[in-house]
């Protein structure tokens, strides 16, 4: 999202209300907020960002972390990923947004055992497990390990996130959840690798690399780098959708799921 709260014309490119109300702006939570309210009205939905809600406008960079959570709770999401910008400001820059959160923040492969600071708020786990339609469907996150590189001052440790996601699997497998989404933010190139070694995995919903998907004619001028959504199969012959829905909330990706009983 990148802290995308207004609508736009493009990622740098603010959007005056009589150029919004020609409809040449994209994006914007209340866009968002409205097309999730009509999914969600269609029947059982899970709302997902795989991170990335910091950094990108104005908006951010005056108001921070507690605007950014405070918008995120109108929202309502069923799960949200950090994202690597979330830790440009360090970790006490991230801390209200962990204490603000009244959703679950999901990551699996980090190590907190530095900063200890970030184990007090419930709200950050491995994984949440959400029930709808009977059933128990885990969501696990996951974060690229360069997000060291990119914010170097941070003492947050990193592990490979295909054997964190596997470990933390396992773990919600033998709690009888049958459904498992990886959430995270890697990149597309990674998102594929785990949908491909991840055998418990069933959805990979990624950020990172602002990958715009789409099967078709596309609504605008962006190209699409592969299908919406982008399958991946194991070699057991089983498939695996891989999303990504570009960035800024120019878009919102949306796939309806029929689940095996």
């Amino acid at each position: 999202m990148h802290a995308h709260y207004d609508p736009m014309r493009g990622p740098k490119d603010s959007c005056t209300k009589q150029e919004n109300a020609l409809g040449i702006c994209s994006g914007g939570f209340a866009r968002v907020a409205t097309a999730v309210a009509e999914a969600r009205a269609e029947g059982p939905t899970l709302f997902l960002n795989a991170g990335d809600t910091f950094h990108g406008t104005m908006w951010y960079k005056i108001f921070k972390a507690p605007l950014a959570v405070y918008l995120m709770n109108m929202l309502a999401p069923d799960a949200v990923a950090l994202g690597n910008h979330e830790f440009d400001d360090n970790v006490v820059g991230l801390l209200p947004f962990l204490s603000g959160a009244k959703f679950p923040i999901v990551c699996s492969n980090l190590d907190f055992h530095k900063v200890p600071e970030m184990q007090a708020f419930p709200s950050l786990q491995r994984s949440t497990v959400i029930r709808k339609l009977g059933r128990k469907i885990g969501v696990i996150g996951y974060l690229t390990p360069l997000t060291k590189y990119y914010v170097p001052y941070n003492n947050v440790e990193f592990v490979d996130e295909i054997a964190a996601i596997n470990l933390e699997a396992n773990h919600l497998t033998h709690q009888g959840v049958d459904i498992i989404i990886a959430l995270g933010h890697s990149g597309y190139d990674k998102d594929r690798m785990i949908a491909l070694a991840c055998h418990d995995v069933d959805v990979v919903i990624g950020g990172h690399s602002h990958t715009f998907l789409y099967t078709g004619t596309p609504p605008s001028y962006d190209r699409p780098e592969g299908d919406y959504p982008t399958v991946v199969t194991r070699p057991n012959g089983q498939k695996v959708p891989v999303l990504q829905a570009f960035a800024f909330t120019k878009y919102l990706g949306k796939i309806n799921l029929e689940v095996a009983n």
